[in-house]
């Protein structure tokens, strides 16, 4: 085969030319690739217009259904229990009677009560009639005889002082009459003061007092009068008695024959037609959480979904255990009502509960497949009208399903390019 005329030259110059002619080549296969805009741009050269878009956060969580309507029943006085009428864990009715407790040492208390409000009352009226109080009425009469005595005796000492002027009585006799007449003003000065003291018994202070003891007393009475009343003991609502919190703690369940105590509680009644659903919220994800939320709750015992809407979120975090772990926040969301008949089994039951919480609202969001990390940062492939692609940096905030936020370094409308091989 005949070599061409270049071929002939020198070996060296031969190499040369040869590298020569590769630079050029690659050369022109670069200039193609920016003019064309798609050479080597990933292995489907995927394409994505920016632009701005709400993106939600979808989250799986587990719930507990717990009544939002709990009555804690407490023994109205001491006693002991002589009937029981329901079961625990069972629905009862409002007005059913509940549990009967002796009230034979109510009654004692009652009349002694009683005594002492009426006795609180005479006293307190004693402020109305001052003259009807025997001490009052005592004193008044004493400084009445004590002054009329005393008016006496100074009559008696001026009528001697005349006659011992006139020489008619002795000295002796005068002093004496004197001597009487101090005396008696002694006497009713006494009187006067011990008026003033059983009015000072009466006073406005005391009288304050006395309405005071007159309220403690007929409260007291009303009281023991409402619980002897209020025996056998009865449901306010229609709902499932349970164990009360004390007897869950280790103590026996009230039975027929259990010894009570005033205040003691005997049973807690829960209000099956009002549930919530209770779960916990991370400490990073409460804040974006919101009253009046939608929320799913799917329950294994019915079998199907119900929904809800956020009533309550915890101002405070629960207690951490451990320190590896997060914050959680305590929120219920009330649940629509369950046109069921097992809806006190529900109850103490957990579900799965979604909820979506708004992630990023007019945000600029690419998929991640368009995010390249490079020695200055984070960067994109930028195409320009022009066909030219060219990298460029930006600054990322969160990623949620295979979508990243840029917060800074691309405007609405650009085209990206997935970065090249």
């Amino acid at each position: 085969m005949k070599m061409p005329e270049w071929w002939r030259v020198r070996p060296g110059k031969r190499t040369l030319a040869a590298l020569l002619v590769l630079i050029l080549l690659a050369m022109a296969i670069y200039g193609g690739w920016r003019a064309s805009g798609a050479a080597d741009v990933g292995p489907a050269g995927q394409t994505w217009q920016v632009h701005r878009e709400d993106v939600d956060q979808q989250l799986a969580l587990v719930g507990v259904v717990e009544s939002a309507r709990v009555i804690q029943l407490t023994a109205p006085f001491d006693g002991v229990v002589t009937e029981k009428r329901f079961q625990h864990n069972q629905l009862v009715k409002a007005g059913d009677a509940l549990l009967h407790i002796d009230a034979s040492e109510l009654a004692q208390q009652r009349a002694e009560a009683e005594v002492a409000y009426l006795k609180a009352q005479e006293q307190r009226r004693l402020f109305d009639h001052l003259d009807n109080v025997p001490d009052i009425s005592r004193a008044r009469r004493n400084l009445a005889l004590a002054q009329a005595a005393w008016s006496n005796a100074r009559k008696k000492a001026q009528e001697t002082a005349l006659l011992f002027d006139k020489g008619i009585v002795s000295r002796n006799e005068r002093d004496d009459s004197e001597e009487q007449a101090r005396q008696q003003a002694a006497l009713a000065q006494s009187a006067t003061e011990e008026l003033a003291s059983a009015q000072e018994r009466f006073n406005a202070v005391q009288k304050q007092v006395a309405e005071v003891n007159l309220a403690a007393a007929q409260h007291k009475y009303q009281a023991l009068l409402h619980a002897e009343q209020n025996n056998p003991l009865k449901a306010p609502i229609s709902g499932v008695a349970l164990v009360s919190q004390p007897a869950q703690s280790g103590q026996t369940p009230v039975e027929r024959g259990s010894r009570v105590t005033r205040g003691q509680p005997l049973l807690n009644l829960i209000d099956p037609a009002n549930l919530v659903v209770a779960f916990k919220v991370d400490e990073m994800l409460v804040r974006r959480l919101q009253a009046g939320q939608e929320v799913q709750f799917y329950s294994d015992v019915l079998g199907q979904s119900l929904r809800g809407s956020v009533s309550f979120i915890a101002a405070q975090a629960s207690p951490v255990l451990s320190a590896a772990k997060s914050a959680e926040f305590e929120v219920r969301a009330e649940l629509a009502h369950a046109q069921t008949r097992q809806q006190a089994a529900l109850i103490g039951s957990t579900g799965k509960l979604s909820l979506v919480l708004p992630l990023w609202r007019h945000a600029i969001a690419i998929p991640v497949a368009f995010l390249q990390d490079s020695a200055q940062g984070p960067q994109v492939y930028v195409r320009f009208p022009d066909g030219q692609v060219r990298p460029r940096s930006v600054q990322v905030g969160e990623t949620q399903d295979g979508k990243v936020e840029i917060r800074a370094g691309l405007a609405e409308g650009e085209m990206l390019m997935t970065p090249p091989l």
